[in-house]
């Protein structure tokens, strides 16, 4: 038990902070809406870290691309 709050007589209330934090985000489609007809025609890429054990040249950071149409992945550190 925490001592010193007021005790709250209006529980069923819900104040605007308590809506904001517990909103959530829409879940992704299942299926994307376009999709590359080409190689290197559309990339996806990301900044992935810090990692451990950090890279053999000491690197916490690699940066991962994607192509679209092949999948083929690509990382530099």
């Amino acid at each position: 038990m925490v001592r010193g709050l007021p005790q709250i007589e209006h529980v069923n209330q819900v104040c605007d902070s308590c809506l904001t934090g517990k909103q959530r985000r829409l879940a992704f489609p299942a299926e994307a809406k376009y999709r590359a007809a080409h190689k290197l025609e559309l990339m996806h890429g990301d900044i992935c870290g810090p990692v451990t054990p950090t890279t053999p040249s000491g690197n916490k950071l690699f940066f991962l691309l994607v192509d679209d149409l092949s999948r083929y992945m690509g990382s530099s550190s």
